[in-house]
């Protein structure tokens, strides 16, 4: 016990982790939604096969998002020298 959360031994990591983890799908949940209540290290790696080995967090789950670079814009010289538009629509007056 470490607190009051107990200490999971290595041996049973896969076994917990896969049942862990088709909880987590049954519940329509994320992994970090569950409060842990069993301390485990070196759990990670287990874990870590199988999401990369799930199709439904395949399908899923974006991964990184690749941000597009910003524009670079020139430096104005003068005062409204760029202007910007945003076009919104208007709800109907009543007239």
């Amino acid at each position: 016990m470490l607190g009051e959360r107990m200490c999971l031994p290595g041996a049973l990591h896969p076994t917990v982790s896969q049942v862990a983890y088709r909880h987590i799908h049954i519940q329509n949940g994320h992994a970090s939604a569950h409060k842990p209540q069993v301390v485990s290290p070196g759990i990670t790696t287990p874990v870590t096969r199988l999401v990369k080995a799930c199709i439904v967090c395949a399908r899923h789950n974006p991964g990184k998002v690749v941000k597009t670079p910003q524009k670079v814009t020139p430096k104005l010289l003068y005062p409204f020298q760029r202007l910007q538009m945003d076009f919104i629509q208007l709800p109907k007056s009543g007239t």
